[in-house]
């Protein structure tokens, strides 16, 4: 049973400071402002109205003097945009800005979104497929906490050492004549001279019908792709 499946996108995943600074000691003037998942943004930010957001909780620091502490009752925070600290947030060496736990409750911040009320139906051979409403770019999905691999060619296994499985032919022109629309798709495999792996984006396909890729930096090591060790993920003809 599916409880729960989780989108993560890590290009909107915020990195959160939980103690903006050291300082020598504290100020005798000390504000606290609650968040809570709970919570509503229109309130104070006090312990029985506290904030719904992390975001809100720091305008209303931002117009506070003295040590100001954020604390975050339990819970999951899903993040709509990155917290951003800004010049703004700058302070006096005695009247830091903390962001901290209420008594030490598990506080998780997280870029993911939810994925709810999801209606599963038959695709093919095998494959399940669901309508998603929410506008969305992700580039992970969890399934009960779990991380689900992309599409990929060759499928993954776990005891294979190199890249979790690889194939010569995977960017070959015979296995691209299945990709119907392959932008968007990735390319990994390792240096040459196994100096370390590379990385590249489908751009789509030539006038050949070979895929056309973009990327494979590597400092001081650049080179071509290793000719075996490689694979394709997030292809859709390679779903199964």
């Amino acid at each position: 049973m599916i409880n729960s499946v989780i989108l993560k996108s890590y290009l909107i995943t915020a990195a959160v400071v939980f103690t903006a600074c050291l300082w020598p000691a504290f100020s005798r003037a000390q504000t606290n402002l609650y968040v809570s998942v709970r919570g509503n943004d229109a309130d104070p930010g006090t312990p029985s109205k506290p904030v719904a957001s992390i975001n809100r909780a720091l305008v209303l620091a931002r117009k506070m003097r003295g040590a100001v502490f954020i604390r975050l009752y339990g819970g999951t925070y899903y993040l709509s945009k990155p917290v951003v600290f800004t010049v703004a947030d700058s302070r006096k060496d005695n009247e830091p800005l903390t962001l901290t736990s209420v008594d030490h409750q598990k506080v998780i911040i997280s870029g993911a979104a939810i994925l709810g009320g999801l209606s599963w139906t038959p695709y093919k051979n095998g494959i399940w497929q669901t309508k998603i409403e929410q506008d969305l770019v992700f580039d992970a999905l969890l399934v009960n906490g779990k991380l689900q691999h992309m599409a990929r060619y060759p499928n993954y296994n776990p005891s294979v050492q190199i890249l979790g499985g690889t194939a010569a032919d995977a960017v070959s022109k015979e296995r691209a004549a299945r990709w119907l629309s392959p932008a968007g798709g990735y390319v990994h495999a390792l240096h040459s001279a196994r100096w370390g792996d590379m990385h590249y984006v489908i751009t789509g396909k030539d006038s050949g019908g070979l895929p056309t890729l973009e990327g494979g930096w590597q400092n001081n090591r650049r080179s071509a792709m290793h000719e075996k060790y490689r694979y394709v993920e997030n292809v859709f003809e390679e779903l199964d």
